[in-house]
């Protein structure tokens, strides 16, 4: 465990070469960890959304083919109160079990998620519907508050926190770093998209093209795991360098949930 403890030292700050890189390295050492946490949770809930609520499963959509309404409100909703936050709080117990030189399990990270799904969940639609009603009355005010609690599902998770108190433990990492997180994040935003658009968005644009459902299903699935692990692991990342910035030392992982057997 030591080589693997190295590449995620919690105490230490990071440039974005060294978070970059350091996601991209934990996911060579440990793909099956990673991966499993975000198809665990990701394909349940777009079987669900896409292919029984949008029909995929049994119709095969076209380029032009919309979802039906319910499935839409889903796929809009579920990023903010399931995927987004069990992904993220899977992949932060992973990094806290590595760095504690504890052999991670991602079914034990996964249960730890669980429990902790409705403060998380909270947090990051607290933090959406904020960003998103400052981007709608004036950009900069949606822009500002979005890299301001960037880092509130990380800390819900890593320090106990409930929702609201996530939200300011973000924005006191935040504080006086602003252009230095917005920066990072966006990056980790784009690569997340970019990722997601070369392993699956290709997939679903090859199943819309042949009008082949289940083709599309599988693309998203793929470009939604993808996506939201990358922006999960690489996230989790920069919240403890800006925790190293504070000079803070890194919460200690949960140890109450027993292993699950391979």
């Amino acid at each position: 465990m030591d080589a693997q403890g190295s590449l995620i030292d919690l105490q230490r700050s990071r440039d974005l070469g060294d978070i970059l890189g350091g996601a991209f390295r934990l996911y060579r050492a440990r793909f099956s960890l990673f991966a499993i946490i975000a198809f665990a949770v990701v394909v349940p809930v777009d079987v669900l959304i896409y292919g029984v609520a949008g029909e995929w499963l049994w119709t095969d959509p076209g380029w032009d083919d919309s979802l039906p309404v319910g499935a839409a409100a889903a796929s809009w909703l579920a990023p903010w109160l399931v995927t987004t936050p069990l992904i993220t709080a899977g992949h932060v117990h992973a990094v806290m079990d590595l760095a504690a030189s504890r052999e991670p399990s991602p079914w034990r990270a996964l249960a730890a998620a669980g429990r902790r799904l409705t403060p998380v969940a909270a947090a990051v639609t607290l933090a959406a519907i904020g960003s998103t009603l400052g981007l709608i009355l004036l950009i900069a005010p949606g822009v500002y508050l979005w890299a301001r609690w960037f880092l509130s599902p990380q800390a819900v998770v890593a320090e106990n926190l409930g929702p609201l108190d996530g939200l300011e433990r973000s924005a006191d990492l935040v504080r006086g770093q602003w252009w230095r997180i917005f920066g990072i994040a966006l990056v980790i935003s784009i690569l997340a998209g970019v990722l997601a658009a070369v392993l699956g968005v290709s997939l679903q644009a090859a199943g819309w093209a042949l009008e082949n459902g289940w083709l599309v299903l599988v693309g998203q699935v793929i470009s939604d795991a993808i996506a939201l692990s990358f922006a999960a692991l690489a996230g989790t990342l920069l919240y403890f360098d800006a925790r190293a910035r504070r000079s803070a030392p890194p919460p200690q992982p949960d140890l109450t949930l027993p292993e699950r057997p391979a």
